[in-house]
């Protein structure tokens, strides 16, 4: 198996499958790891055994999941830094095109993400949008009465009713969280 030595784990550098490897119990393992073209592997070796449970020889499987890897992260890294250097220099526009490349991320489930976005996107003024996307995370029970009663960037949608509702629900939200965390024994836990 010439063609295995160049393939070496990624934490240790050592080769994934020599003889040696092989030669001894049989176990399956999955190992990441890195190749001399510096492609991302996934190598996953498994015993064959016969009819009887004897060991007979080896299944390997080697799958390139570099794109897999390292696509996604650098794109969303990329794109979420796009929209704070959007947001350092107050441009809606380009805040909302750097927004659109991170879509089809699940980061968009995630209600403190939905929440900081409309933060930001209120913070320069794109009130419509910034609502839509507070209002995504209340709906998600995410109650932060406080930021958005305490912060400034808040306070030119201080008189629109939209604002004052999201703000009213997530007052109450937050004091049935509260009872509900008292009421389950949640105080004990800090002491």
């Amino acid at each position: 198996m010439p063609f295995m030595r160049g393939v070496r784990s990624s934490e240790s550098h050592e080769a994934v499958v020599t003889p040696d490897l092989l030669a001894q119990h049989p176990t399956t393992i999955a190992v990441s790891a890195r190749d001399g073209d510096e492609l991302d592997l996934l190598v996953k070796r498994a015993p064959s055994l016969n009819a009887d449970g004897q060991h007979v020889g080896w299944i390997l499987s080697l799958v390139d999941v570099t794109e897999m890897r390292q696509a996604p992260r650098v794109t969303a890294f990329q794109a979420w830094g796009d929209f704070l250097i959007a947001w350092l220099d107050h441009s809606p526009t380009d805040m909302l095109a750097a927004l659109s490349a991170l879509a089809p991320l699940k980061i968009h489930d995630d209600p403190e993400f939905v929440f900081r976005v409309g933060w930001l996107l209120c913070d320069v003024s794109e009130h419509e949008q910034g609502l839509s996307y507070l209002r995504r995370a209340l709906n998600k029970a995410y109650f932060v009465a406080p930021t958005l009663s305490a912060n400034r960037s808040f306070d030119p949608l201080r008189t629109d009713p939209r604002f004052q509702a999201i703000l009213a629900e997530a007052e109450v939200g937050r004091q049935q969280a509260l009872a509900a965390f008292r009421e389950a024994g949640g105080e004990r836990l800090l002491g």
